[in-house]
């Protein structure tokens, strides 16, 4: 059911290719037999493809997926990190939100604080979000794999920072939408 989801609304990309290719074949068809009395029904049959292209665009547009969900929302919060925000952040983490830090749990509350903290001593200058995959694990959990560019200036030393950190984050499912309910210690590549 999850590959039937997200080829109808993820990723429609192969069905527009199966119809562009029953097209190719049923002009083919017409093309052959435009001389026959049943020449005709292939000519009519050459309109099916583009409707059903058309419906599958509209329906692929409209339809948000909880994965969908969940990249939108990574990608709300790095835009507000950009732009030297944090409310993004504080509206997508849950309240009982924990991270793990140099083995020690870090609550909701200190991980906030602890980012108005680093945003005074580094000047964040870009989040980028260069690979995620998200993982469906019931109706009501998701796992992401997320690796980011960020790149900075450390205003005590005054010199720029940059490096990819790696993020797995574990979400929920609440009544206003995907949360963070856990984060995996981060992993910080120079």
């Amino acid at each position: 059911m999850d590959t039937v989801k997200s080829l109808l609304f993820e990723n429609p990309m192969y069905l527009y290719i199966a119809l562009a290719a029953v097209e190719v074949v049923l002009l083919f068809l017409w093309w052959d037999r435009r001389a026959e009395k049943n020449g005709r029904k292939y000519l009519l049959a050459l309109a099916v493809p583009p409707v059903l292209g058309l419906a599958l665009l509209v329906v692929s547009t409209l339809v948000v997926t909880d994965r969908e969900q969940i990249v939108n929302a990574a990608q709300e919060i790095a835009a507000d990190l950009n732009a030297g925000h944090g409310a993004s952040l504080k509206t997508h983490l849950d309240e009982k939100f924990v991270c793990r830090f140099a083995g020690l749990p870090v609550t909701r509350d200190m991980v906030l604080a602890l980012i108005e903290s680093q945003k005074k001593h580094y000047a964040i200058g870009n989040v980028e979000i260069t690979s995620s995959t998200v993982e469906i694990e019931s109706g009501d959990y998701a796992t992401m794999h997320m690796t980011t560019h960020m790149t900075g200036r450390d205003r005590d030393l005054n010199m720029g920072v940059s490096g990819r950190v790696q993020f797995v984050l574990k979400w929920i499912k609440r009544d206003n939408g995907w949360k963070i309910l856990e984060c995996e210690e981060p992993i910080v590549q120079k």
